[in-house]
């Protein structure tokens, strides 16, 4: 986190999580900021911990974990939840995305879409871009 260059800090936290198991880094990350110990670097961490196992992926390792939350709201804060619904709707869990669509939409847009049908809700969704779709669905 010292290291001024984001790209060249970017590299080196890149090739330490790939040496490493991510669950027990966010375990370790946990424990200091209940203990209060570096409180800054340890939230700094976990948010790029978190947009690795985003940009990997990894939705499936920490499905059944308690850090799945914290995936979750990481998505949903910077916007990406459409790489979660893609994931789930790919996995044919078409519950579990609709839910997703729900709590992002009475979040960030549109908290009436409770009437919608779970298959309409993720056809609306995935049928553009995210950005749009946050839209049409905000107006309904």
């Amino acid at each position: 986190m010292l290291i001024p260059q984001s790209e060249k800090r970017e590299q080196q936290i890149q090739a330490f999580l790939s040496t490493c198991n991510t669950e027990t880094v966010l375990q370790q990350i946990d424990e200091h900021m209940n203990t209060g110990e570096v409180v800054a670097f340890a939230s700094q961490i976990r948010s790029l911990i978190l947009d690795s196992i985003i940009n990997e992926k990894l939705y499936e390792k920490f499905l059944k974990t308690k850090y799945f939350p914290l995936v979750k709201q990481q998505l949903m804060s910077t916007h990406r939840m459409k790489e979660l619904v893609d994931y789930f709707a790919s996995k044919n869990r078409t519950e579990d995305a609709a839910a997703l669509i729900r709590e992002y939409q009475e979040k960030y847009g549109n908290p009436n879409l409770l009437d919608k049908s779970s298959s309409d809700l993720l056809k609306m969704y995935l049928n553009g871009p995210q950005e749009t779709c946050v839209q049409e669905l905000s107006h309904l």
